[in-house]
């Protein structure tokens, strides 16, 4: 899994299925997984693997951190060097450690032959690496623009109405935090989720001290080289965007006035590995993390400044959704190449909400990612100098590495600047929503509808305006989301509690080896189990994040009956669907074919076949003259011949007969 890294812009079902043993979930292509602003290619610096076992494999954490583990082993051998294993993970995933360093591609190839190898794994990709984009670029209201009604997030209008709740809590996923005096009193007890001792630069590993001990490197530390850079204490200029203190006599203010903040520590010296943020976003939403006490603060929203050029992986997709699944809003920068933002991760995963950047002149920032993946856009700052006030004012520290606790403020830019002030507005939503109509939390789906709905739009002859695809529904508007949070009547989500029962659960087969499962969706569901008879006991083979509706499924065997169950379960229980059975298909056989010609006449093909199926709804009459195969017609079942006529039908056409 990728190393994240900070997006702050420098000036610059397989189902295998047989009937003695258990299908299995098919596996959909695995995306590569996060890195940004990576070592240069070529470059060896992958050095874990991240691994999941499918739920049917048998193959547990413990196995494969045994002594001479068979499991490992067989691993290694596979991929050709040493593979040590290294921890669990939430997901139930695990990480491994390589012996050797070695280029992404090299990393790549390996984890799709273990893939090739082995039928069990439900995915293997690298930890990639991800690095800080930030370099830093004092302390008055008035230097905030970006949060004005003129050129920033219209704040002013939304304070009007609720400067925040006590009771919600902003996670804040990055390099720690700071006691800045500007961020007194709003500091929850967090989280270190640095595993790796050199990127940690604290002298240990996973602790629950989230303190930024300093992100500096020196020249070559992260890869041949890679230059030296100062700390840049992010997550702290971070965490002061979203709730710094207002009306302290001190510096500037926070989005949100009265939100705590939840720091969880995944990036050091180098940045971090996605293994450690997969964990942090579920630490976060309140869900278990292997080795870590449960998070007594659940988040109500989740910031990550991070990202990297790659699609979303698996491993972070299953954490979103669990995530938004608990209820919890996921905030993401959508990254600072100015390229498409489809290609970034997490700006491409599903379930989030994706903040690219304006600057001053209330257009696209020359920096930001755009594209369709993008909900909205948010102030980030665009500057010509090292704090230039065209930036994002917030909290800081001087020191070059260690921290002075001076008390600082700076200007910084970057998409990792716009994505703060959208988790401050969605606390201020949710603050607004629990006291006014709805009179409880919105769900993340509603926050990003209100969000959306109630932007402002960008400058006719801008950028933005220009290109209507490029970012989102418009720049946010904070009083009129605030408002409409606070006013609103939606249909509230299902009443805490099981989701219902599946309806319309169905099994198909498709040919004689392969078929589907597909169902309508449950409310408040997070995941579905899928359940295969064997004998007269059903036989768990899988899971499924929220809101899937369908799987493959594949390796049947000819002229059998397969029954399927489905449950929908979530943190309050579950509950289970009809059982739906399938009889699966035979491929014809004996297929014979006679070419005859007509003077006079069109040339025909007279087929014969052996009907080996005997629960077909027809067969399908192929033929390919030079174009691939195409469907020519549909005789009924039980069909055993059929005559193919076709004006100057070329002798030796092939023809196929496929069972449907």
């Amino acid at each position: 899994m990728p190393r994240i890294i900070l997006l702050l812009a420098l000036l610059q079902g397989l189902v295998q299925l047989a009937y003695a043993a258990p299908p299995e979930l098919t596996d959909t292509a695995t995306p590569p997984g996060l890195q940004v602003n990576a070592a240069p290619q070529g470059v060896a610096d992958i050095s874990q693997l991240i691994i999941k076992y499918k739920s049917t494999s048998g193959i547990a954490s413990a196995q494969l951190a045994a002594p001479k583990s068979k499991q490992l082993q067989a691993l290694s051998a596979v991929a050709g060097i040493q593979l040590n294993y290294l921890r669990a993970m939430s997901g139930s995933a695990n990480v491994l450690r390589m012996a050797r360093a070695m280029t992404a591609a090299e990393a790549e190839k390996i984890a799709a032959a273990m893939m090739q190898n082995n039928p069990n794994i439900e995915y293997v990709q690298p930890d990639y690496p991800v690095h800080p984009l930030a370099v830093p670029t004092d302390p008055m209201y008035a230097n905030q623009w970006h949060y004005s009604a003129a050129n920033g997030m219209n704040l002013p209008g939304a304070w009007n109405i609720t400067t925040g709740s006590t009771t919600t809590v902003a996670a804040v996923i990055d390099t720690g935090i700071l006691n800045h005096a500007d961020l007194a009193g709003k500091i929850l007890p967090g989280y270190d989720m640095i595993t790796n001792v050199a990127t940690a630069g604290d002298g240990n590993g996973r602790d629950n001290n989230p303190t930024d001990p300093g992100d500096w490197t020196t020249v070559n530390q992260c890869f041949p080289g890679s230059r030296a850079s100062n700390s840049s204490w992010h997550g702290t200029h971070v965490a002061g965007t979203i709730g710094a203190v207002a009306n302290n006599g001190i510096g500037g203010s926070g989005v949100d006035w009265n939100t705590k903040i939840l720091p969880v520590r995944v990036l050091g010296h180098c940045g971090g590995f996605t293994s450690d943020i997969v964990d942090g976003i579920s630490w976060a939403a309140g869900l278990a993390v292997p080795g870590v006490p449960n998070n007594p603060n659940k988040a109500t929203v989740i910031n990550m400044s991070l990202g990297g050029p790659h699609a979303c992986s698996p491993a972070e997709q299953t954490a979103i959704s669990a995530a938004v699944g608990a209820g919890v809003t996921v905030v993401v920068a959508a990254g600072n190449n100015n390229a498409d933002a489809a290609g970034f991760a997490p700006a491409s995963c599903n379930g989030v909400i994706t903040v690219a950047a304006h600057g001053p002149n209330k257009d696209k920032a020359y920096y930001s990612n755009f594209g369709a993946t993008v909900e909205i856009t948010a102030p980030g700052g665009a500057q010509g100098f090292a704090n230039d006030p065209n930036g994002v004012l917030s909290t800081l520290d001087g020191g070059a590495t260690t921290a002075l606790n001076d008390n600082i403020y700076r200007y910084y830019q970057g998409t990792s600047m716009a994505s703060p002030h959208v988790a401050g507005l969605v606390t201020l939503m949710q603050a607004a929503a629990v006291a006014g109509t709805p009179k409880r939390l919105l769900t993340p789906t509603e926050i990003n509808s209100l969000i959306q709905n109630t932007a402002a739009a960008f400058t006719p002859g801008s950028i933005c305006a220009n290109n209507p695809t490029w970012c989102g529904a418009g720049r946010a508007d904070a009083a009129a989301a605030v408002a409409a949070a606070a006013a609103f009547t939606g249909t509230p989500p299902p009443p805490a509690g099981k989701p219902t029962a599946p309806k319309n659960f169905k099994a198909w087969a498709t040919s004689s080896t392969k078929g589907k499962l597909t169902w309508n969706d449950v409310a408040n569901e997070t995941g579905y189990k899928i359940y295969f008879k064997s004998g007269r006991k059903w036989k768990l083979i899988g899971n499924t994040v929220a809101n899937i509706t369908t799987v493959g499924i594949k390796g049947f065997r000819p002229e059998r009956r397969y029954s399927f169950r489905l449950k929908a379960f979530n943190a309050s229980g579950s509950a289970w669907s009809r059982p739906s059975s399938v009889w699966t298909l035979a491929k014809p056989t004996r297929l014979k074919c006679r070419f005859v010609r007509k003077r006079g006449t069109s040339n025909y093909v007279a087929c014969n076949f052996k009907d080996a199926s005997r629960h077909e709804r027809g067969y399908a009459v192929l033929s390919n003259t030079g174009a691939g195969y195409k469907t020519l017609g549909v005789i009924r079942r039980n069909s055993r011949s059929v005559v193919i006529r076709y004006r100057g039908f070329p002798r030796g056409t092939p023809v196929r007969v496929k069972v449907m």
